[in-house]
């Protein structure tokens, strides 16, 4: 009896083992983005067996599953996707993760996290500028953003007005900032050139953040200016109107 059992355990061990073979096999497939790119880098994970791999440059891979293992795909600026093994060729899609602009800050080397930035930049609410009775962003910006002076060169009406970012750097020198229009560097800016109503966004980089990117030139800091472009849909016509009167109130002889 007793050899009887050990036969008995020995044929089924034997049987399991041929069943683990047989089902141990490799998925492999490739993986696209949804346009139908190749995706390289993407991480798969066999949730069962905690085995893992990435895909290749042309978004080939290959890992070790059985039928109805769950494998995960993951990668950044993607949704996560999970399915369960039904073949051993699993071609996979996955689908772009679009973040909000809100999340972002935009820098002169490209896009950092709000969390991620440490140098002083100050964005301006164009809401807020647009409700104001000015002639030119300049004058707008005045009081708005901690550090800024906006002040008229002259008393003369219609005249330019002077801005300096966080005190006078140079005393034989001009103070003024240094323009970045839509990427573009310009230095002396007539800003009554700039229509208000044009303008997207208004960055102001005060300290290190503008001379690490601009050099010299953003010694005494920068304003980034991104004016409007044009958007897909449907034709919009919008139209805004203004005036203004100015007078000196008191004239003397």
């Amino acid at each position: 009896m007793k050899g009887y059992l050990q036969r008995l355990l020995l044929l089924l061990t034997v049987v399991l083992l041929t069943n683990t073979v047989i089902n141990a096999q490799a998925v492999s497939g490739t993986i696209f983005d949804d346009s139908g790119n190749p995706l390289s880098s993407v991480s798969i994970l066999n949730k069962k067996t905690n085995a893992g791999t990435a895909s290749g440059v042309d978004g080939t891979y290959k890992i070790a599953a059985s039928l109805g293992d769950s494998l995960i795909y993951t990668s950044v600026g993607y949704k996560r996707n999970g399915i369960k093994v039904a073949s051993f060729t699993q071609n996979i899609v996955l689908t772009s993760e679009v973040g909000t602009l809100s999340d972002v800050v935009v820098v002169g080397y490209g896009t950092q996290r709000k969390g991620d930035v440490t140098v002083s930049i100050d964005k301006v609410n164009m809401g807020d500028l647009n409700k104001a009775p000015v002639r030119s962003f300049d004058e707008a910006l005045a009081g708005r953003v901690a550090g800024v002076q906006i002040t008229s060169s002259t008393g003369q009406p219609g005249a330019g007005t002077d801005i300096v970012i966080r005190g006078n750097n140079s005393i034989t020198q001009a103070n003024s900032p240094l323009y970045i229009i839509d990427g573009f560097p310009v230095e002396g800016a007539d800003n009554n050139l700039i229509n208000p109503a044009d303008i997207e966004s208004i960055e102001v980089l005060k300290d290190a953040s503008a001379t690490a990117i601009y050099g010299s030139r953003g010694a005494n800091g920068v304003i980034m200016i991104t004016t409007k472009k044009g958007k897909a849909g449907p034709p919009v016509v919008q139209l805004n109107a203004s005036y203004g009167l100015q007078k000196v109130t008191k004239q003397w002889k």
